[in-house]
């Protein structure tokens, strides 16, 4: 076990993961929140949410196959075997699975790169040649093809599109985990290290289980279980 911190009063006990638990925390912490920072004018920020979004979603869905013969890592904290999830892997993995099936112009490594890029550095890292253009509220422009002066190609990515993508990949693999959950599953996605703040934090409150109360536009799934990607953006352009 890691080492316990000294705490104010009694402990409180965590609630076990449910499957629409998860789902439900995960809309209203990490999808919502691009959401938020969207309607507050913070545009690169949403970006930037968005890829950190997808990397934590990519590694819940990763974590669905973790079992006693999966790579390990020592914790350098209580120096146990803990699961090993490599990133990039697990990125690109659930951005063919989920992501491109809401447009076949996605391109996981292009993808990775740019979340390397906008994560660690606001934009593209030292060295670098990826190219590409962020805009918002120009939709017709999306995923459309990019050549800088040097001739290298790269794309545009209008906000509000990228989200609608990722909203209804990220609720398309839900259905997929809810399908296949396990004790199992919800206690090792529970465990990963890089999840522990955003789901454990929050399970002593219970999340809204009415989107419309996470963000107006994410009302869309109040009224539909599946809306088309279609509503889902032009829930986001009004």
């Amino acid at each position: 076990m890691c080492s316990q911190p000294s705490q104010k009063s009694d402990w409180h006990e965590l609630k076990p993961l449910k499957p629409t638990y998860l789902r439900y925390s995960f809309f209203n912490t990490s999808v919502a929140d691009v959401y938020r920072a969207m309607n507050g004018g913070c545009l690169l920020g949403s970006f930037v949410l968005l890829f950190c979004s997808m990397d934590a979603m990519s590694q819940i869905y990763a974590s669905q196959s973790l079992d006693d013969e999966s790579e390990k890592k020592i914790c350098d904290t209580c120096q146990q075997p803990i699961p090993l999830i490599k990133i990039g892997n697990s990125f690109r993995k659930w951005i063919r699975t989920f992501l491109k099936k809401e447009s076949p112009y996605v391109e996981p490594q292009f993808l990775y790169e740019l979340r390397c890029g906008l994560v660690h550095a606001h934009g593209s890292q030292i060295g670098s040649r990826l190219n590409y253009s962020l805009t918002h509220r120009q939709p017709e422009l999306h995923w459309n093809g990019l050549v800088n002066p040097q001739n290298e190609k790269g794309y545009i990515l209008n906000l509000e599109s990228m989200l609608a993508e990722y909203v209804l990949a990220t609720a398309n693999c839900f259905d997929v985990l809810e399908s296949a959950w396990t004790a199992d599953i919800g206690k090792m996605v529970a465990n990963l290290n890089r999840l522990v703040s955003l789901f454990q934090g929050p399970m002593l409150i219970e999340p809204p289980e009415k989107f419309a109360t996470m963000h107006p536009s994410l009302g869309v799934f109040d009224d539909n279980d599946h809306p088309t990607l279609s509503q889902i953006e032009l829930a986001l352009l009004n």
